[in-house]
C-alpha cells in the first residue's frame, strides 16, 4: 500500500508538470522529451548488468505493454489538453470498473449480480462527471481511454513482475515508448525552451519513479488490494489544480468521483472478503 501511495503520488506530480509545459508547445514533443529522460536514471542499471540484463523471454509481453502504455500515455496527454487535472484523475477511477468487464469477457469470470450492480453504479459516476450532453468535450473520451489503458497496465505488469526485475519492465516500457513517440514529435516539432525541458525532466523522473514503485506495488499484492489507494490521487491533484492552473473541481467532479470511489472500493471489499485473486494472463 505505502508503494502504490509513492506511485500515486509520482503520477500526480508528473501530469501536473506535462500539463503545465503542454499548454506552450505540442503533447507529442513534451511526450518524447519526458520518455527520453524516462531512460536516463535507468542508464546506470544497464552499465552495472550489461545486455545480458535486457535477456528475456517475455519481449512480446514487453512490448504489448509499451504500446499499451504508449496510447494510454497519448490519451492521457490530450485529456489534459482539454479537461481540468482533476476530471481527467476522476475519469481515470474507472480503471478498477474496466478490470471487472476485462474479467468477464477476457477472462469469462463470472463477476456475480453484486460486482455488476456495483460496476454499473461506477459508471453512473463517471456520466455524473462527464454531464454527457450535445457539447460534451472529446476529452472526456479521451479520459476514459485513459483509464481502460491503465487497466490493461495494471495486468500487463501483473504478469510481467512475476518474472522479470523491475528496472528490466520499466527499461522497456520507457525505451519502446520513446521509439514510438519519435515519429510524431518530429512531425509536430517545436523546439522547447530551457526551462520547460527542465519540467519535462523533473515530471519524468517523477513518472519513473512512479512506474518503479506500481512495479513493486504490483509485485506485492494483488491489484484489488491496490485500486482503493489510488483515490488519494483526486485531492492531491484538486490541489496542484487549484495552485498551478487555478482550476477549481465542479461539485459534479467530486460527486461523481465520490460514487466511482464508492462502487470500486465495494467490489474492492467483495473481493477480498471471498478471497478472489487477481485476475492472470497464461503465458
Amino acid at each position: 500500500m505505502l508503494w502504490m501511495l509513492a506511485a500515486v503520488t509520482g503520477f500526480s506530480f508528473m501530469a501536473a508538470l506535462m500539463k503545465y509545459v503542454s499548454q506552450d508547445i505540442p503533447f507529442w514533443v513534451v511526450m518524447a522529451i519526458r520518455n527520453l529522460f524516462g531512460v536516463v536514471p535507468l542508464l546506470p542499471w544497464l552499465a552495472r548488468n550489461g545486455l545480458g540484463g535486457l535477456r528475456t523471454r517475455r519481449f512480446p509481453m514487453h512490448f504489448a505493454r509499451a504500446t499499451n502504455g504508449f496510447i494510454t500515455m497519448a490519451l492521457f496527454m490530450w485529456a489534459l489538453t482539454r479537461l481540468p487535472l482533476a476530471d481527467v484523475v476522476a475519469l481515470g477511477f474507472t480503471r478498477p470498473l474496466w478490470m471487472i468487464l476485462i474479467a468477464f469477457l477476457v477472462f469469462g469470470e463470472i463477476t456475480g449480480w453484486k460486482r455488476g450492480g456495483a460496476t454499473v453504479i461506477g459508471f453512473v459516476g463517471v456520466l455524473v462527471v462527464a454531464q454527457p450532453g450535445a457539447n460534451t468535450d472529446p476529452g472526456v473520451l479521451a479520459a476514459l481511454g485513459y483509464g481502460l489503458g491503465s487497466c490493461l497496465t495494471v495486468v500487463l505488469v501483473k504478469y510481467l513482475s512475476g518474472g522479470e526485475p523491475a528496472a528490466r519492465i520499466v527499461f522497456y516500457h520507457q525505451t519502446l515508448s520513446l521509439l514510438m513517440t519519435l515519429p510524431f514529435a518530429g512531425w509536430n516539432w517545436t523546439m522547447p525552451a530551457l526551462d520547460q525541458v527542465a519540467w519535462i525532466a523533473l515530471s519524468a523522473f517523477s513518472g519513473t519513479a512512479g512506474h518503479f514503485a506500481l512495479t513493486r506495488a504490483c509485485l506485492l499484492a494483488d491489484a484489488t488490494i491496490l485500486s482503493p489507494m489510488e483515490y488519494s490521487r483526486l485531492p492531491l491533484s484538486a490541489v496542484i489544480g487549484w495552485v498551478l492552473f487555478a482550476e477549481i473541481p465542479g461539485p459534479w467532479t467530486w460527486i461523481g468521483s465520490g460514487i466511482i470511489a464508492a462502487a470500486t472500493l465495494y467490489i474492492a471489499w467483495l473481493d477480498r472478503r471471498d478471497g478472489r485473486p487477481a485476475p492472470k494472463i497464461s503465458a
